[in-house]
């Protein structure tokens, strides 16, 4: 697999190898070796050959064909991000009991039918990243297959339960979830806008009703799985991180004073960036801020995206050499930890 993401890399066109990838990638998923999958993307030489094996395989999981009768037809999950963004915090609780279901999540499928999206179907929530990010590839690629039977709940997997703090915010990401059935020789869907301009009505109109609040809600739909859900899981962060330059520019003195500061943890495809603010070297409030990276993308590029965003608001960045040392105390300065009481808010 390795040998193959190499080539690939080097020759994005080389079709052969493209197809043997893929193969193998299906061959492994069809058996549940998602390990052996990590294994070699954990182990390739460099990052960019690295994402080429991530990406072979977020294809080949979210992509099935399938053959009935003789007749070839593709079987697509897709993620739809739905970003919600408020003038105001907002509790989340709030936030979940008012987009529960989105005004008929269910029926929306049917009232899109216009003879081109009439072979989409939809799961009746919403899922947050963390549920669709820890998904094995071989669940989703199962899941694909049988789409149908768990059209009523979602996937259904052990590690997608958690039990979740609310918190209040200004945005807020979820993610529908459907299936979208392509036959042979058939042209690709055309007006798939009018999915997102549907859900921007369903999704503000249920605001507006429970919570009495207007809002501003973003989404992409691409047909695809993995590659909106890394897209909108930036625009989400990006969207935060100037909610959050901008409320903390407010409360300090003097910007000239202010500083962010930026920690790398995790493994080498795949790490997180905490990110905490500061003002004449002293910590501004109880809160840092962990942000997450596509899996096997550049660490160096992610951190520079970031100190980008924050520097354009006006606030001087430091992105630390050294990577976090623990999850709950990272050196903001030398020889002193934060305290381990402190609060981390995932954006």
């Amino acid at each position: 697999m390795i040998e193959l993401a190499a080539t690939l890399t080097n020759h994005p066109n080389a079709a052969e190898a493209r197809a043997a990838l893929l193969r193998i990638a299906n061959e492994l998923l069809a058996d549940r070796s998602d390990t052996t999958i990590e294994q070699a993307i954990e182990a390739a030489p460099s990052c960019r050959i690295a994402q080429t094996l991530q990406y072979a395989v977020e294809a080949a999981s979210e992509r099935v064909v399938t053959y009935r009768d003789g007749v070839r037809a593709e079987l697509s999950l897709f993620a739809i991000p739905i970003i919600t963004i408020f003038e105001e915090n907002v509790p989340e609780s709030q936030f979940e009991s008012a987009v529960d279901g989105v005004g008929r999540l269910k029926d929306l499928a049917k009232a899109l039918k216009d003879g081109r999206l009439s072979r989409m179907t939809l799961l009746p929530k919403l899922f947050r990243l963390d549920d669709l990010n820890i998904m094995p590839w071989s669940l989703l690629r199962e899941a694909g297959l049988n789409f149908a039977a768990i059209n009523g709940a979602g996937p259904s997997h052990s590690s997608t339960t958690q039990m979740w703090s609310f918190k209040r915010s200004t945005s807020f990401l979820r993610f529908l979830v459907g299936q979208r059935q392509r036959f042979e020789h058939e042209d690709p869907l055309a007006n798939e806008g009018a999915v997102c301009e549907r859900l921007h009505d369903l999704t503000s109109a249920a605001i507006r009703r429970c919570l009495g609040l207007s809002c501003r809600v973003r989404s992409l739909y691409t047909g695809s799985f993995y590659e909106p859900l890394y897209a909108g899981m930036w625009v989400y962060q990006e969207t935060r991180l100037d909610q959050l330059a901008r409320a903390t520019c407010a409360q300090t003195r003097s910007n000239k004073d202010l500083e962010a500061r930026i920690a790398t943890y995790g493994g080498r495809h795949r790490f997180e960036m905490w990110l905490r603010f500061f003002e004449s070297n002293q910590a501004i409030g109880a809160h840092a801020y962990r942000l997450r990276s596509r899996p096997s993308e550049d660490r160096g590029r992610c951190v520079s995206r970031i100190t980008s965003r924050l520097e354009a608001a006006g606030i001087k960045t430091n992105a630390l050499r050294a990577a976090l040392p623990g999850e709950r105390s990272w050196e903001m300065r030398t020889g002193r930890k934060v305290d381990p009481s402190m609060v981390t808010v995932s954006i």
